[in-house]
């Protein structure tokens, strides 16, 4: 039964439209990207998933979707926050830093949506939409935790090309994590 479950999630997740396309994005400098953490490799080097994250919020940026981009994700032991980690490939590629917001506490995707709620979203910061941005594969279970903490947001997926192994693998991962 359980089986059957997590085949009919899987099933859900491939089939239910979550990609940007979806949402209709206006801009305005009141907007706010918010980059899910993703792994940092050895030696504070962001992973493909993380620098693809971010490259997406920096591009919302430069088109003037968002004025703000949020970077989240804390850190595994021995190297740097997920966000800080973003923050210096952001800098790098030149972006105003002064637009980057780092949160450098949460350890999942469910605590990224509770700081949202708890900081983000108070009487001193005023948004007009949320854009989350992660990976296709990510954004269902992302969409769903979002919903229980009663966030309103929008979507844009970050460009990450993977090859056919690792898409099965996210999946299947992902269909765990929302089973």
């Amino acid at each position: 039964m359980l089986i059957l479950l997590l085949i009919l999630t899987l099933i859900y997740i491939d089939n239910v439209g979550y990609a940007s396309g979806r949402w209709i994005l206006n801009k305005s400098q009141k907007n706010i990207a918010v980059v899910l953490g993703a792994a940092v490799w050895s030696g504070n080097i962001p992973s493909p998933t993380l620098s693809s994250r971010v490259d997406k919020a920096l591009e919302l940026l430069e088109q003037g979707f968002v004025g703000k981009i949020l970077l989240t994700g804390g850190k595994a032991p021995g190297e740097l926050p997920e966000s800080e980690v973003g923050y210096e490939y952001a800098r790098v590629k030149g972006v105003d830093t002064s637009k980057i917001i780092i949160e450098n506490l949460s350890s999942s995707t469910a605590d990224q949506m509770k700081w949202i709620k708890d900081n983000l979203l108070t009487n001193t910061n005023s948004c007009e939409d949320i854009i989350l941005i992660s990976d296709a594969y990510h954004l269902p279970r992302a969409i769903e935790i979002s919903k229980f903490y009663k966030l309103d947001i929008k979507v844009a997926e970050s460009v990450h090309k993977q090859d056919f192994r690792d898409k099965i693998a996210n999946k299947i991962r992902e269909s765990i994590a929302l089973f």
